[in-house]
C-alpha cells in the first residue's frame, strides 16, 4: 500500500503522525458502553418491533421484514399506495420514514424488496421505519396516530 500522507514512521508505515491517544481512550469508553447495554438496547427494539407488527397487522399494513430480521428496520407496506406518497404525507406531520436509500430513482421498485417477494407492486409500496432503543413507545403511538389519519384520509 502507498501512504496518502507522507512523513515520519515512528508509529506507522502507512500514517505519518502520533495517534490520537485521547480519541482512541473514548472510542475504548463508547465501546465498552455499547457492548455492557447491547443485550438490553436490542431486547428493547425487539420489544419495539413486535408493538409494531402487531399495530400494523390490525390496520391491514403489510410486513415484508421476516420475524427473524434485525429489529431495527420494519419494511411494510400498503396496498393500492406507494411508498413515496406515504412517506410524504408523514413527513408533512413531522414524520420520517424512508423509501429506499438516497441514491435511488423514484418511482421506480425496491431493489431490495423485489428481490425478496418478487412482487413489483410490493416493492413499489414498500417503506421502511427505523427504530432504535432511543425511540419511546409514545412516539410509536403518536406515529401510528397520524398513520390512522393518513389512512382514514385517503379512504374518503
Amino acid at each position: 500500500m502507498e501512504p496518502l500522507i507522507h512523513g515520519g514512521v515512528s508509529t506507522s508505515l502507512y500514517r505519518s503522525g502520533s495517534p490520537a491517544v485521547s480519541l482512541a481512550a473514548s472510542l475504548a469508553a463508547a465501546l465498552k458502553e455499547t457492548l455492557t447495554e447491547f443485550e438490553d438496547s436490542h431486547r428493547k427494539v425487539q420489544a419495539l418491533n413486535q408493538y409494531l407488527r402487531i399495530e400494523l397487522a390490525k390496520r391491514n399494513i403489510q410486513i415484508h421484514s421476516p420475524k427473524d430480521a434485525i429489529p431495527h428496520i420494519l419494511n411494510v407496506g400498503i396496498d393500492g399506495i406507494k411508498g413515496y406518497e406515504i412517506r410524504d404525507r408523514l413527513n408533512a406531520h413531522g414524520v420520517c420514514v424512508s423509501v429506499k436509500s438516497a441514491c435511488s430513482v423514484e418511482n421506480t421498485p425496491s431493489r431490495a424488496v423485489y428481490a425478496v417477494t418478487g412482487n413489483r407492486r410490493q416493492a413499489l409500496e414498500s417503506w421502511r421505519i427505523s427504530l432504535s432503543h432511543l425511540t419511546a413507545m409514545e412516539e410509536l403511538n403518536d406515529f401510528l396516530g397520524i398513520l390512522d389519519l393518513i389512512l382514514e384520509d385517503k379512504r374518503k
